[in-house]
């Protein structure tokens, strides 16, 4: 059985769905939930490495800093797949959902600047 992301692709490559056309709005709310778990649990893992770099050893302030930054851009990717699927909804839905990856993408690059002041700081740079 295909995906639901799946099954949008094929209706946007077949014509038969547009962007900005609301059709079946739950299947697209359902669809734009999945990256918007994807950005909520980077951004965790995000405000979870901002934590550790007060106590984490020197050594390994480079590894927590790229993984900030692949977290940062796991948040950015899943907030575009967020976004293009709003052209497909209609309603409280896009505020809601636009609200919330807003939300997120914001928290999360506070937090990924936080990280690379403190080791910046922490390793004299």
């Amino acid at each position: 059985m295909a995906s639901k992301a799946a099954l949008v692709v094929l209706a946007l490559a077949a014509g038969t769905a547009t962007a900005g056309t609301p059709i079946n709005t739950d299947k697209y709310t359902a669809i734009a939930e999945a990256p918007l778990a994807t950005a909520s649990s980077a951004r965790r893992l995000l405000s979870s490495l901002e934590r550790l770099c007060e106590s984490c050893n020197e050594n390994a302030l480079t590894d927590l800093a790229s993984s900030s930054e692949l977290c940062l851009s796991a948040v950015k990717i899943a907030a575009m797949n967020v976004r293009i699927n709003l052209d497909f909804i209609d309603g409280d839905e896009v505020d809601r959902l636009s609200s919330q990856i807003d939300k997120v993408v914001q928290q999360s690059t506070t937090s990924a600047e936080a990280i690379a002041l403190k080791v910046n700081e922490r390793l004299g740079w």
